[in-house]
């Protein structure tokens, strides 16, 4: 009698599982749930945004092996942060003021896309092997020109910029360059600001390359 509960008991466990991974809750302008036994060639239908690409995903249900069930809208620049080592770029920062010319390690995080924007964390610390206070990092918004090309613009982004103790007026530039045949990318950043009184240029590249 006990083996026959303890049989009823799993079974009402998997069927509870089975609805809640094969049936997910789904906004018709963001997903599309395909039929279980539809082909994989089955088309995209999602009226997605110009900053969006129709991707497929899978059901959720970690027992299932069958492939892909779901179509849905993801932002294109997603791949800036889920590619290479990803979030985490590194690279070398100069800053220059006409007078002189000062070279550093510089990080920066790359957040999560929002339409074509995208905040970036600029920091001497890396923000994957400790987390950062606020006194150690301040943010720059870029703004994508298209969904494709990877180019930017930073236009009159003002921020406290706590490594300089300052707040700034950032104006610029940059793009994310592919790495070659690899799942990297290479940031370019070029910005100008004003900082007591003298104007300065920042450039940084920096990459996510394993």
């Amino acid at each position: 009698m006990k083996y026959i509960y303890i049989i009823v008991l799993l079974g009402i466990f998997f069927t509870s599982c089975e609805k809640v991974f094969l049936e997910p809750t789904t906004n018709s302008n963001t997903y599309q749930t395909s039929n279980l036994n539809s082909s994989s060639s089955e088309p995209c239908t999602l009226n997605c945004s110009e900053w969006e690409k129709c991707t497929k995903s899978g059901s959720g249900d970690p027992f299932d092996f069958g492939g892909p069930r779901i179509w849905k809208c993801e932002n294109v620049f997603e791949k800036y942060r889920f590619s290479g080592r990803g979030y985490c770029y590194r690279g070398v920062q100069t800053i220059d003021d006409n007078q002189n010319t000062i070279t550093n390690d510089i990080f920066v995080k790359v957040g999560f896309p929002t339409a074509n924007q995208i905040i970036l964390t600029l920091s001497n610390k890396n923000p994957c092997m400790c987390v950062l206070a606020e006194e150690e990092a301040f943010d720059i918004q870029i703004i994508f020109t298209d969904s494709e090309s990877g180019f930017f613009n930073v236009n009159n982004y003002s921020v406290y910029n706590p490594l300089i103790d300052a707040n700034v007026v950032y104006n610029g530039s940059g793009s994310f360059v592919k790495n070659g045949s690899s799942a990297s990318y290479t940031l370019e950043l070029n910005l100008t600001y004003n900082h007591n009184g003298s104007n300065h240029d920042l450039y940084l590249i920096v990459s996510n390359q394993v």
